[in-house]
């Protein structure tokens, strides 16, 4: 089993009915652990590139496996050290990411079979409460490293094209050399690419500064061979080896149960589910056409918002039933299946997310290429924003202000009324008729042509100089689009 970067030590109980440390006990007292346990030297050092920076990625670069994975996605295990590397994801899908990850290994301790028996023990009042199910029998030393490197994708550029130089890039760290004034040996080129990278750290070494730069990044990586110290004394448990108490004696038995990789795999991709819509409702939020207009920000804002609360009410589900289907409690994992298929009939089925989401996606590029078509005239002086004509109508400079006002959206919006409903168990959320409507496609599209017309009709009136044209965008009860001019 990954240790995570929790500081096991040989004897210690564990439990893993919930994945815990029983911290400050032992079956055997510390002289008869040291006599009874064997060292052999292990060496090993590695790097690897990760391109993917899913949860299952980062679990299995880890070295996660089984329903250690689930506890980690839950949050009910803790981790420390590189191990926080499983709880760095993207905030936003306009970024590339590459990982490079540092690995080394020193020695391996274990206890003596001889050691293990009931007979041997110095604290059988342990053995026999029911605090853990595994004593800690061998251990792997050794110390990992991930650095994060993220790329900003601006307008134009190509996701691919800046993923390879990237990838060729961080693949030539180990290769490096450092000159006399401890620069890196680089082309112009890499060093202009280098210099949009940004770094994060995750580790199982003492830094007196984490590195942020591509360039700190190198010279870290290769200093921690050095960092380990000369005795290889700076290491810390990678990995443990568990013995399953019963097998000390069978009075003590602890029931153990498996978790289903069914029961894991779909948990842990419910909640990857709702972090990429997070991100890319997040995302659209910082749309330029907000710059103009903020009501459906707002909107965007609390759909991300509801999707993180969401999350921890998931996470927190399974913190509190993990452990009740691993021992034996009578609990099966049919709880766990049924709280997803409730979730799935709910307003934060998949589905329904999502095209609620496509459908703002649609509504802002529909705004934006209409914003994008009235600003390429220059001759024009126009005014856009949420309330643009009460900042306008103020000012004595124009004999006419000609205002064309859209009611594009609900102030309360539906969807997000239901997800707020759902979660606090209110009663008053709206008809599954009406959710339906939400999804409708294009049901705001006949306001291009409303929008073309009135444009032409009001075109004379645009071109003389002593008028202005204030565009208004307001939130409205009703759904759908009014267009009209009003003069002054």
């Amino acid at each position: 089993m990954v240790a995570l970067g929790r500081p096991f030590y040989l004897g210690m109980l564990y439990d893993i009915r919930r994945d815990m440390i029983i911290a400050g006990t032992t079956l055997w007292d510390p002289e008869i652990l040291a006599n009874y346990t064997s060292t052999s030297k292990h060496p090993y050092t590695g790097f690897e590139i990760i391109t993917e920076d899913s949860f299952h990625n980062k679990a299995h670069a880890l070295g996660v496996e089984a329903s250690l994975k689930l506890s980690m996605a839950s949050g009910l295990v803790s981790m420390s050290g590189s191990a926080k590397y499983a709880e760095d994801f993207q905030k936003t899908n306009y970024e590339t990411r590459l990982t490079l990850k540092y690995s080394t290994t020193t020695r391996f301790q274990q206890l003596t079979m001889k050691h293990l028996s009931k007979k041997n023990i110095n604290h059988p009042e342990l053995h026999d409460v029911d605090l853990a199910t595994h004593v800690v029998t061998g251990i792997l030393y050794g110390a990992e490293a991930y650095f994060v490197f993220d790329r900003t994708i601006t307008k134009g550029e190509s996701r691919k094209e800046i993923s390879g130089t990237l990838k060729v890039v961080i693949n030539k760290i180990p290769t490096f050399k450092i000159d006399g004034e401890a620069k890196l040996n680089m082309t112009d080129q890499e060093k202009n690419f280098v210099d949009k990278l940004s770094c994060k750290f995750y580790g199982d070494f003492q830094l007196t500064e984490n590195p942020s730069t591509f360039v700190e990044a190198v010279k870290i990586y290769r200093q921690l061979p050095l960092l380990l110290g000369e005795n290889k004394e700076n290491v810390i448990p990678k990995k443990v080896w568990l013995y399953p108490l019963h097998l000390l004696d069978d009075k003590a038995m602890r029931i153990v149960r498996e978790i289903s990789s069914n029961l894991i795999d779909y948990s842990v991709s419910v909640l990857e589910n709702l972090h990429s819509l997070e991100v890319k409702a997040l995302d659209l939020s910082n749309s330029e056409v907000f710059t103009h207009l903020n009501y459906m920000k707002i909107h965007l804002t609390n759909y991300a918002t509801r999707l993180s609360e969401f999350q921890r009410d998931v996470k927190q589900k399974l913190v509190v039933n993990l452990p009740k289907l691993r021992g034996n409690t009578g609990i099966e994992e049919s709880v766990l299946f049924d709280y997803f298929k409730e979730i799935d009939s709910s307003p934060f089925n998949q589905k329904k997310l999502e095209a609620w989401l496509t459908e703002k996606k649609s509504e802002i590029a529909l705004i934006t290429s209409w914003i994008e078509n009235i600003m390429k005239d220059t001759s024009l002086n126009v005014t856009i924003g949420s309330l643009s004509l009460y900042s306008s109508i103020g000012d004595t400079a124009y004999k006419y202000i000609l205002c064309l006002r859209f009611h594009l959206v609900e102030e309360d919006d539906p969807q997000l009324i239901d997800m707020y409903n759902y979660r606090y168990m209110l009663n008053n959320s709206t008809s599954s008729s009406s959710l339906q409507n939400l999804v409708v496609p294009n049901n705001n599209m006949h306001c291009v042509t409303i929008i073309s017309r009135n444009s032409y009709e009001g075109e004379e009136n645009e071109r003389n100089p002593t008028t202005r044209l204030s565009l208004s965008i307001r939130k409205t009860v009703s759904k759908y689009v009014e267009c009209g001019w009003s003069q002054s």
